[in-house]
């Protein structure tokens, strides 16, 4: 799935709390590892996601523009 914010809502904390209800349904199914892939060219979106502990999970996994993000969700 692709998620986007409208260009209007950002900086409001909506994909902060998007991404946080995200978080909390996978704990509740009992996941213990979020992930996702963000284009090399997105600079704004890896932030985001750094900020909220993201990592680069593989460099293996790198496709040639995106970059493989995760991080433990227990």
């Amino acid at each position: 799935y692709n998620i986007a914010i409208d260009e209007n809502r950002w900086r409001t904390g909506i994909g902060r709390r998007i991404m946080q209800s995200f978080e909390e349904q996978g704990r509740e199914h009992k996941l213990h590892i979020s992930s996702l892939h963000v284009s090399y060219y997105n600079e704004g979106a890896l932030s985001f996601y750094h900020k909220l502990g993201y990592k680069e999970s593989n460099k293996e996994k790198r496709h040639y523009k995106y970059i493989y993000l995760s991080k433990s969700i227990d």
